[in-house]
């Protein structure tokens, strides 16, 4: 097995009983969130976006599970290093002659942390545009990421900060940004996984059509204002469980008799593929009776506050080097 392989599995694949040495393990960490390798990273988009395309061409699925199979998809393309300009080919339904066409989106990334923030620590939202004028386009916003992935540390200070909701500190030094983004189009449909979740939430308009894909949730309630909101969850994860959808949000339970020895995977993995899985239409009710007081009152305001505590110290020492870093590239730039 090749690593881009291995991550498509990881993705989208049972593969728990496989038998993976721990060396490939190791050489897989590497390549993926060390050295962020960029041919490695190109052969896992083009595989993503052939998933999707074999997946909308399939007859039994139904419709809405191809479209938020898609939706799932394309918040696992924006952790692989996506630059601005890139095409990405997406599923589009052509309502004229009612069949998939594939379809051409070009990437635009808006900044939406401070600009002083050293570039390694800039999270963006992307924004794609399709090459037809007459298609709806995206804003997809990224989930908490990997170590070595642009704008890591903005996500894990959104996420852990205690003073405030999950996901607020990007959302308020963004909003502006957003919503030059989001008035620019008649209708946009905004996408956020997990993290990015808690911030569609915020930056959301009326002209939005807003899926989350198993959302970390703001637990401050929030009103939908007549926006059509739509959740796409995973019974057995446990984050969205914490935090508040708006009452009217549609909510989709994927539920899948086969549970994950791994609990992070239920929180990242697509299960849409699997015929054995039942995707229950229900509504925002249906979470909050899954949440046990204990997530909320043991994990989502102690345990925040606990690892702010432990990752500060070394988010300044991150952001000296980070300087530093910059200022020696820049000035051997300029020679």
């Amino acid at each position: 097995m090749n690593t881009e392989d291995f991550i498509i599995q990881l993705l989208y694949e049972r593969a728990e009983d496989t038998k993976i040495s721990p060396l490939f393990r190791c050489s897989v960490l590497h390549k993926f969130m060390i050295r962020q390798d960029i041919s490695l990273m190109q052969k896992i988009k083009i595989k993503i976006q052939d998933k999707m395309w074999h997946y909308v061409t399939q007859e039994s699925p139904s419709h809405i599970r191809k479209e938020l199979f898609i939706k799932q998809s394309l918040c696992y393309l924006m952790q692989l290093k996506v630059r601005d300009g890139e095409c990405f080919t997406i599923p589009e339904y052509n309502e004229t002659i009612q069949q998939w066409v594939k379809t051409d989106f070009i990437c635009k990334k808006h900044l939406l942390t401070p600009s002083i923030l050293p570039i390694s620590d800039h999270y963006h939202a992307f924004k794609l545009v399709a090459t037809d004028a007459d298609v709806i386009p995206w804003v997809l916003l990224m989930s908490t990421t990997y170590p070595s992935n642009q704008g890591a540390w903005a996500t894990y200070i959104a996420d852990f900060y205690p003073f405030s909701d999950i996901g607020y500190l990007i959302a308020a030094s963004g909003q502006r940004t957003m919503k030059g983004v989001l008035s620019a189009f008649p209708k946009v449909r905004l996408v956020g996984q997990s993290l990015g979740g808690a911030l569609a939430l915020y930056f959301m308009e009326k002209n939005c059509e807003v899926t989350l894909v198993n959302p970390a949730l703001p637990y401050q309630y929030n009103q939908s204002n007549d926006i059509s909101i739509t959740a796409l969850v995973n019974e057995n994860d446990f984050i969205p469980r914490i935090g508040n959808l708006p009452e009217d949000t549609t909510v989709y339970l994927i539920k899948s008799k086969q549970k994950s020895r791994y609990p992070f995977l239920e929180h990242i993995q697509s299960k849409l593929q699997f015929d054995d899985v039942v995707l229950e239409k229900t509504n925002a009710k249906s979470i909050l009776s899954l949440r046990s007081p204990f997530w909320v009152f043991v994990l989502y305001w102690p345990c925040r506050f606990v690892m702010f505590c432990i990752i500060w110290p070394f988010y300044l020492l991150h952001i000296i080097f980070a300087y530093i870093l910059q200022l020696f590239s820049f000035s051997t730039k300029t020679r």
